[in-house]
Parts: C-alpha cells; structure tokens; sequence
C-alpha cells in the first residue's frame, strides 16, 4: 500500500482536504451577513395622505402618489448549498471524492475526475458569490462598522458580509485546478527531459563505436592496405 511504504504523493492529501472544504460548504449558509442591529432604507412610492379641510376627490380622480423612505431591519433569506442544484451536485461529488482520494492513498492510483470537476464548479460558484458580495449593502454596512475599530477590523470587517461557504468554495476550487495544472506542466517538464536525456545517452554510446570505425580506417590507411568491401 502506498501510505504504508510512504510513497502517496502529497496531492492525495490536497484532494482529500479539498473534498473536505467543499463537503463543508454545501453545509454552511450561503446568506449574506449583516451586521447586528443593522438597518437598511427602503423607498417605495405610497399614497399621498389627505389635506385636513380639503374636498373629497373626485370620483375617478388620479391618486397623488409620492416616495417614501422608511428605516427597515434587512431580510436575509436562509439558504445552504443543499437547496441550490450546483449546491447539492458538489455535495455529491465531494462525498465520493473523499472515498476516491483514500483509495488512491492507500493503492497508490491516480483517480482525479471527481476532484477536477468539482474544483471547477467549486471556483465559479465560489467566484460568482464573492463577486455579489463585495460592494453589497452588506459590505457598505460592515464598512461603516468597523471604520471607527481598529486597521485589522477596517481590514477583515467588510469581508464578514461574504458567505464563508463561497471563501471556502474558492479556495478549494483555486488549489485543485492549480495542483492538476502544476502536475500537467510538470509531467510536460519531465516528459522533455527524460527525452532529451535518452538522446544524450544514444549520443554517449554512439560515440565509441564511431572511435572504433575511425580507428580502423586510420589504422588501415598507415599499412596501405585498403578496408575490406562488404559483399555486394
């Protein structure tokens, strides 16, 4: 076995930890955060309330509409990955995804499918939700927060309005595309040398018989004697 003798490669872990992350965060909400006590305007166009000792409209007559912005807690609609379609495939994939990556630890095999194409759903929905997230009203109001806080908090503060489920997809999609990457070029990389070394090495033994022959031709021109003719 592979993890006995010491010989796995340490990608297996990383596929392994991956699957991991992204189990988690199928789990984990996908609902924005806003910070506690926080409140968000809201304009919505109302009707216009009566004039004390005005007459009666009209019937049939317009209703006089106008804005009005009012101070509301904000509504955030609980949802996980297990309700979204993408969601519940990358459960399933991450799932048996752990069982492959322990097989390929222990057997020594190299099974990467799951892994690839998790990590690629992973990175877009990872992508796409971080992208919402960042200049949201959340975000506005997590900055407005910890403006008063000190740098780490003005640091880090804005980056709570972003789901850790949508951190923790692109984080786990980013690493395995750029292991399997780095693997593709590295086997590309080693491939050529190994390539170029067999040349050098027909080169190197080559060589000698080339002495050889030369040898031979020098050796016959000092006796005058002339090389033999192969048989036509």
């Amino acid at each position: 076995m592979g993890l006995a003798w010491g010989t796995a490669h340490k990608e297996h872990f990383l596929f392994l930890f991956a699957s991991i992350l992204v189990l988690v965060a199928c789990l984990a909400s996908w609902s924005q955060r806003f910070p506690a006590g926080a409140m968000i305007k809201r304009t919505e166009m109302v009707e216009a309330p009566a004039v004390p000792g005005a007459p009666a409209p009209k019937p049939g007559t317009p209703k006089v509409m106008i804005e009005q912005t009012t101070e509301v807690a904000p509504q955030v609609d609980t949802i996980s990955g297990l309700t979204t379609i993408r969601g519940s495939f990358m459960f399933a994939i991450a799932i048996y995804g752990i069982f492959v990556a322990l097989f390929n630890l222990l057997y020594k095999r190299m099974v990467v499918w799951p892994f690839f194409l998790n990590g690629v759903v992973a990175l877009e929905v990872g992508l796409q939700g971080v992208s919402r997230s960042i200049g949201s009203t959340a975000w506005e109001l997590w900055a407005t927060k910890t403006e008063s806080l000190n740098w780490v908090e003005k640091l880090v503060g804005k980056w709570r309005a972003i789901p850790s489920a949508f951190l923790l997809l692109t984080f786990a999609g980013a690493i395995v595309l750029i292991s399997i990457v780095k693997g593709v070029v590295g086997g590309f990389a080693a491939a050529s040398a190994k390539q170029k070394d067999k040349q050098a090495a027909s080169s190197e033994a080559a060589e000698p018989r080339r002495k050889a022959r030369e040898g031979k031709r020098d050796g016959g021109a000092a006796d005058g004697s002339k090389p033999e003719s192969s048989p036509s």
